[in-house]
């Protein structure tokens, strides 16, 4: 049989592409390892994608999309962002009667507690990727909210590149570094619970990507205890947060 030839001695079919328009994506991501993550994922599956890292960005390039004909698709959400959350994103596109026929709007994140998912859905939210995003949910998500546009074929697993990985890497001891510097310090500067809890909050939605569960577990452990800590037991859950990440990082 020769090397071009099926078992049944035609030419074998060549694979064709799906037709019609790719899917347009806008992320909203201010985690620029998760923002590459999810853009890969995307690109692997033929959709055209843009990010942004607020949702006040988000809001302006949907507007500027609609006005050249090129409207997004899908918008997916951080839920934790800086200038607009993905909650307050969603309801002022909302408010503004961009409804969820002309453009379906996904949370993406780590919380996935019942209560934080009735929030996504008030907010005009239709559902929720859970982070770590893995390319077939988000394959799965695509196929319910844009199933009119065309997407390539979800063909196993692709990992993240090396490169990547080193910035992930450094970014784990950048967070460890900054917990140590919080413990030690001679008092909290003003703000240090909230800046911590996004470090924690950023580190749970990567680290499983990666492989590294136990780290986005105590990340997601590390980011309950400082948000549950009253001000004059602050130094101590820090401590107890650092103690989480060192025992898995």
């Amino acid at each position: 049989m020769s090397k071009g030839e099926s078992k049944s001695g035609q030419e074998p079919s060549p694979v064709t592409e799906p037709e019609g328009e790719p899917v347009r994506v806008l992320l909203a991501e201010d985690n620029v390892i998760a923002s590459e993550l999810i853009s890969m994922m995307a690109k692997r599956l033929g959709c055209r994608v843009d990010t942004v890292s607020n949702g006040l960005d988000a809001i302006d390039l949907i507007y500027r999309a609609q006005q050249l004909d090129k409207a997004y698709d899908l918008l997916l959400l951080d839920a934790m962002m800086p200038v607009l959350t993905g909650s307050e994103t969603a309801r002022r596109l909302r408010a503004e009667g961009i409804d969820s026929s002309q453009l379906p709007i996904i949370a993406v994140t780590a919380a996935t507690d019942p209560a934080e998912v009735r929030e996504y859905l008030r907010a005009g939210m239709q559902g929720y990727l859970s982070k770590p995003v893995s390319l077939a949910e988000f394959s799965a998500c695509i196929d319910a909210w844009a199933p009119g546009r065309s997407k390539k074929p979800h063909r196993g697993r692709r990992t993240p590149s090396d490169a990547l990985r080193r910035r992930y890497d450094l970014r784990k001891i950048e967070v460890l570094e900054r917990f140590e510097t919080a413990v030690t310090a001679g008092h909290l500067a003003p703000g240090i619970a909230t800046e911590l809890r996004e470090h924690l909050h950023k580190l749970a939605g990567t680290a499983g990507s990666f492989g590294e569960t136990d780290l986005s577990v105590a990340a997601s452990q590390g980011e309950s205890l400082l948000e549950g800590a009253a001000p004059d037991g602050l130094r101590g859950a820090i401590s107890r947060s650092l103690d989480l990440l060192k025992a898995v990082a």
